[in-house]
């Protein structure tokens, strides 16, 4: 760079005039400020760059005290702030507490703003004069009480529309002459072309960015095999590249009508409100006026809660949001392969305008990772019912097998006697109905034989009769063979176990010598008796089981339960 005057409006300027002049160079000085200038102007990358420059060239061109320059939304319809530089008063900051210009986007100046319109020049303002008007910004106010005299507000022009306004505030002693005035249009029109290259640099740089943390986002989530590794990741990177907080994956249910809640930020999830959990568990219809908005629409929309909660149709999910004070939500589609699957939602007030893109990104990955991970879920949910019956029908082999190898020992029921005849009308009468059934009757009288008989005449006799001595296994295992195990469960249960309920599920089970059941045991028998599930020994979830009972016993059960 060219060299700069370190110049404030305190100092003597380099061509050393003073009094009314002072603040004004000379031709020769003036001409290497400028050059010096546009040579600096076209190197600013970043806002800092832009801070020094003003600081360093534009103040000993033009001798100002303060400044500020505010960027324009709407052709000088709403203004935000862009940069302040302040020597009186001293270290101080604007904030939003006095000057409402500080932060954010504004407007309501129409006095000020239509003086600055009207003309391609540079306006002059007496601080005197408009200091206490509420058509002028604060900081007029602030620079006047600060012992400052004059305003100058020049239009910063960009493809010929108004893009902001720089303000530059003199004392007394600098005369605003038209020389002057001319200079600072031509600053600020360099600044104008300064500011469109950081807007420019910020853009690229922000690109990079998201494209590098998307690509680090998409590597993360090839490897993700659980949902709770997904929300992990994706916390992780969406606050890495934006603002987004309170964050709601919703995603089309295999029924294809309804949606349901998948993803979620488990930490701030609309600020927890009561009722999450029935929200997180419930079955929304698409026609539910959101879901099916953002898919006619196709692209992300902005949801006003607080008029969607008059509805009398009004979702679940955005009545619980309501509660929480959040006024308005963005919904962002989901889509893979051109359908739509799911929608984002997030907080309205945590997402800027400018990452409303990076959103959307993200949202693409998101829809392949969590296609991926249903499909690898449904994947093992269907491994697992593989090996379930793989299981039922070995099984099922070995007891068949065992069955053929026995089922000649007992050969038909025979009998033409008055108490045979009896036998067979009651295994007549029991066999059609589907209830439980206890034989009784002496070792060796062939209860097995009538239990084998009700199971072949009754609509069960296409499936299994499986069978269970009671008083041949050891207390100590009677209900692992019953309810099965899984592996670990207990010492020596290196593997997983079907039970005899579960082998027998469509079919019969036939409790020989249930008397000798223990009693511990008989309550557990009653309960999958009444409820048609068990559990096995270790596991977690209810197994159905649809199982005719019939037992058989040599003891009076009734004498034994009379006696105690």
């Amino acid at each position: 760079m060219t060299k700069r005057y370190n110049h404030t409006a305190n100092d003597p300027d380099p061509a050393g005039n003073s009094g009314p002049e002072r603040g004004m160079l000379n031709s020769e000085v003036e001409l290497e400020l400028l050059l010096s200038l546009s040579n600096n102007m076209a190197a600013i990358r970043n806002r800092d760059d832009l801070v020094a420059v003003l600081t360093h060239d534009v103040k000993p061109l033009i001798a100002f005290v303060n400044l500020s320059i505010y960027l324009a939304d709407d052709d000088l319809e709403a203004l935000k702030p862009y940069v302040f530089l302040l020597e009186r008063p001293a270290n101080v900051i604007l904030s939003t507490g006095d000057h409402q210009q500080a932060e954010g986007t504004f407007a309501g100046f129409e006095t000020w703003l239509s003086a600055v319109r009207a003309t391609q020049m540079p306006v002059v303002f007496d601080l005197a004069m408009v200091a206490e008007s509420p058509g002028y910004p604060v900081c007029f106010r602030l620079n006047h009480e600060n012992g400052l005299a004059f305003g100058v507000s020049a239009k910063l022009i960009r493809y010929n529309r108004s893009a902001g306004v720089l303000n530059v505030f003199f004392d007394a002693a600098v005369p605003l002459e038209q020389r002057r005035l001319k200079l600072i249009s031509s600053i600020a029109g360099q600044i104008s072309i300064a500011i469109a290259n950081i807007e420019a640099n910020e853009m690229l740089e922000r690109r990079e960015f998201e494209r590098s943390r998307l690509l680090s986002f998409s590597t993360s989530v090839s490897s993700v095999k659980e949902k709770t590794q997904l929300v992990q990741v994706f916390s992780k990177h969406v606050g890495d590249l934006c603002s987004v907080v309170d964050y709601c994956l919703h995603w089309l249910n295999e029924d294809g009508v309804t949606h349901s809640p998948y993803l979620w930020d488990t930490e701030v999830i609309f600020g927890d409100p009561e009722g999450l959990n029935e929200v997180l568990v419930g079955k929304y219809p698409i026609d539910d006026g959101v879901f099916n908005t953002v898919r006619d629409q196709g692209r992300m929309i902005v949801i006003d809660v607080e008029q969607e909660v008059h509805r009398d149709d009004c979702p679940l999910y955005l009545r619980v949001i309501k509660t929480k004070n959040v006024k308005k939500v963005l919904a962002f589609p989901v889509h893979i392969m051109n359908e739509m699957k799911g929608i984002f939602f997030a907080n309205f007030n945590s997402v800027l305008e400018v990452e409303k893109h990076t959103v959307q990104s993200l949202c693409a990955q998101l829809a392949i990772a969590v296609s991926n991970l249903i499909a690898t879920e449904k994947l093992k949910e269907q491994l697992t019912e593989i090996n379930r019956y793989k299981e039922i029908l070995e099984e099922e082999r070995v007891y068949l097998k065992e069955e053929i190898q026995t089922a000649n020992n007992y050969g038909e029921m025979l009998g033409v006697s008055d108490e045979m005849k009896e036998v067979f009308t009651q295994i007549s009468q029991v066999s059609s109905a589907d209830i439980t059934v206890l034989i009784l009757g002496e070792t060796g009288t062939g209860k097995e034989l009538v239990a084998r008989a009700i199971h072949q005449h009754s609509k069960r006799n296409g499936k299994l009769m499986v069978k269970l001595n009671c008083a041949a296994i050891p207390t100590n295992l009677i209900e692992s063979e019953l309810f099965g195990h899984e592996r670990g469960s207990f010492t020596g249960a290196i593997d997983r176990r079907i039970g005899k309920f579960e082998l027998a599920n469509g079919g019969t089970l036939f409790l020989d010598e249930i008397g000798e059941l223990p009693v511990e045991l008989q309550s557990k028998l009653l309960r999958v008796l009444q409820e048609r599930e068990i559990e096995r020994i270790g596991g977690h979830r209810s197994i159905p089981v649809d199982v005719r009972i019939i037992a058989a016993t040599n003891r009076d059960l009734q004498e034994e339960v009379a006696n105690g």
